[in-house]
Formats: structure tokens, sequence, C-alpha cells
């Protein structure tokens, strides 16, 4: 039987390479629309599925900007796509039975036409046909090194290269404890990275203390505390910027964390919009309200416009 494929790229590259290399998913100044994807729950955290072009308000960087494209969760034109990245590191080591089962789950629940990647790392980062058969996670845990790294920024950064022309609504679910340990990329370059992506990013972690799970005044008892503490804002972080959400299940609540990621990538809406001042390149900041009330949007906080090429 032939096994599911997997390109093994190195962790150790050095970071102007890997960045330099990050030209999909961004928003040139010439670009006529950008396109923000917009979450929005009720008051129960559930995903609110009926509203309209006409409900939702943009502003950037404090100027209203007209609301010109719009997209639904039941819109083929903006059809999710999404992707799987799994860590299997030595630092998820305990966990490896949960994280297997996680990964497991998710492939079933993503038709293979829509899975855009799937990718695991440790030292290196290994990318994986995406259309694979059952096999793929059980073949992706026998590639793992043991007690290996956590090169999660390089892997960030190398999932945001292989997906090439992503969906109006690109979605990556990430299976880590947010870690990073032999990146020669850094935090703050893969956030950079994101910050000119179109991607949403979901954590799903196991027995990690994130700051929205930690009793308040916890004391960090050693090394290893710390580091999980460390690696549970790293996660929260990706998702606030974004516009995910993170999931930190108990047993048995897998499934259900599962099932309320991809129903809220179903329900998610697309906005375009025109940017101000299309030539002046630089970050922009988001705010974008919902006429509804009792009703939460999540969304990217910022966008990058890149400089005008001459010539």
């Amino acid at each position: 039987m032939t096994r599911p494929m997997a390109v093994v790229l190195a962790a150790c590259l050095a970071a102007p390479t890997l960045l330099g290399a990050q030209q999909k998913a961004t928003f040139p100044a010439d670009v006529e629309l950008v396109y923000v994807t917009v979450t929005v729950v009720d008051d129960k955290g559930g995903p609110v599925h009926d509203l309209t072009q006409a409900d939702f308000t943009i502003a950037e960087d404090g100027k209203p900007r007209p609301v010109e494209r719009f997209a639904a969760g039941d819109d083929d034109q903006a059809a999710p796509d999404v992707s799987l990245l799994v860590d299997t590191s030595g630092s998820v080591s305990t966990f490896t039975e949960k994280m297997t089962f996680s990964a497991l789950k998710i492939l079933e629940r993503i038709p293979k036409v829509k899975r855009a990647l799937v990718l695991s790392f440790d030292n290196d980062v290994r990318v994986w046909r995406a259309d694979a058969g059952p096999s793929l996670v059980r073949d992706m845990m026998a590639a793992r090194r043991e007690n290996g790294a956590t090169a999660l920024n390089t892997a960030l950064v190398t999932a945001l290269q292989q997906v090439e022309d992503p969906a109006p609504r690109s979605t990556m679910i990430l299976l880590s404890d947010g870690e990073d340990v032999g990146s020669r990329i850094t935090q703050n370059q893969a956030i950079e990275a994101l910050k000119r992506s179109r991607v949403t990013i979901y954590p799903l972690t196991h027995g990690v203390e994130t700051p929205l799970s930690m009793p308040h005044g916890l004391g960090v008892q050693n090394w290893g505390q710390q580091h999980r503490h460390n690696g549970g804002d790293f996660l929260k972080r990706l998702a606030e910027l974004t516009g995910g959400r993170v999931f930190t299940p108990d047993d048995g609540d897998v499934e259900r964390s599962i099932d309320a990621i991809l129903g809220e990538v179903q329900a998610q809406y697309v906005l375009g919009f025109a940017p101000g001042n299309p030539g002046k390149a630089g970050s922009r900041k988001l705010k974008i309200q919902v006429n509804r009330p009792s009703v939460k949007p999540r969304y990217r906080s910022a966008y990058v416009v890149e400089p005008q090429s001459k010539g």
C-alpha cells in the first residue's frame, strides 16, 4: 500500500529565506478590494447565520468604509478551505493519543476537496498530501521525532507559503501547545506573516493552561509550567489576531470542539471594501460592527497594505 507522501522542509531555514517567499495572501496597494472574514456569535456563543450586508459597518483606521462585496456562509463563491497543522514534537508527547484522536476526527469532518493543506512539525516541517486516506494520521505520527523540538513559528510561515491562492475564507486548525523550541523564525516574524494573510486560526490544544483557563493568581512553579503558560499566551494571540478562537477541550469534548470550529467556519461572512488611500503602505486597523443587539463579531484586527512596486 502506498503511504501518503510527505515533503520534509528543514526547520532551520533562515528567516529571510522563508519570509521572503511569502507572496500569497497579501493585500498589495493596487488590489481593488480588501476581503475580511467575520464570525458573528450570539450571547450564548453560537454562530449567527441570518445577517445581511446592511447589518455590517466597517471602519479602517477610524474612518468608515462602505461594504462593497458581501458573502454569507452558504455562498458557493465564498466556500471555505481548511488546513490542519499538527504538532508532533516532544513537548506534546504526554498528549499524543489525544492529538492523534483530534487529528483523525478533524480529517473525518473535512471533505478532501476542501483540505488546503495537512502539515506536521517537530524539528522538521512535513507537508502531507491533503487528499490522503485514513492512514494519513498514522503515518504522520510514525514520522515524528521522539523528544523532537517544536518549530511552531517555522510551521506557521511554511503553511502560509504552501496555501496558494487561498479561498476567501481560509481556516487553519492548529493542534499544538503553543511552545516554540528550535525555529530560527521568531514569534514576531510569524505574526507579521500572519498579518499579511487571509487565514483565520483556530488553536485546539490539550493540557495547556491558557490565559482563558488558568485560575487567576496561580503561581508558576517551574520552567515547564511557565513554558506552557507562554505557549497558551501565543495561541490566544494567534486566534485574536486572525479572528479565530482557542479551544481547550476536556476528555470527551474533543468532537464537540471540532464541531464548534467547523460550525463557525460554515457560518462566517466575507466583507469586501476598498481601502482608503490605497497608495500608502503600512498596517491598517479594522473595526467592524454589527447592527444587531446581543451579538459579537470576531475578525482580524488589522491588515497590511504592501508598497506599490516601481517600474
